[in-house]
């Protein structure tokens, strides 16, 4: 789920997760098969509480997303932390960066290294592989795309 940046704001499908799902393991993603009577409760028995269903009357096709404890922390490779990633990047700025006319910057390429001297996720590495909301896989390998979505995302 972590992978979505969408189940940090919007939410993710259950059928599109079933996509996802199906492409990766090649097996289709069943509610009932883990013993659940509804795509919203396999949500409850197997997600909750770190992810939640939006439209609980959607039961077989509900709305899923992240509880805000689990996106505010970046976690690498994982995009749907993107919250905790753009913090991350706020407060890089505020406390590195240089001031110029009430504008406060920083240089893209001095990021990954003031991260890693702070023990931050931008020192891992700009590299992202997520599902776009229809569940599609993308690609980000550089820090440039990253700090581009980052800002799309927001």
């Amino acid at each position: 789920m972590l992978r979505f940046p969408a189940v940090a704001a919007g939410g993710v499908r259950w059928s599109v997760l079933g996509v996802a799902f199906a492409k990766k393991y090649e097996e289709k993603l069943d509610a009932r098969a883990v013993g659940a009577p509804s795509a919203f409760d396999a949500v409850h028995r197997l997600l909750w509480p770190h992810f939640v269903v939006v439209n609980p009357a959607e039961k077989e096709d509900p709305l899923i997303y992240a509880a805000d404890d689990v996106v505010m922390t970046a976690r690498s490779g994982f995009a749907g932390t993107w919250p905790g990633y753009y913090k991350e990047l706020h407060d890089l700025v505020s406390l590195c960066g240089g001031s110029h006319r009430g504008v406060t910057w920083l240089l893209a390429s001095q990021i990954k290294r003031l991260s890693g001297k702070r023990s931050g996720k931008f020192a891992e590495g700009a590299s992202w592989d997520y599902y776009m909301a229809d569940g599609r896989v993308a690609r980000i390998r550089h820090m440039k795309r990253l700090l581009a979505l980052l800002l799309e995302l927001r």
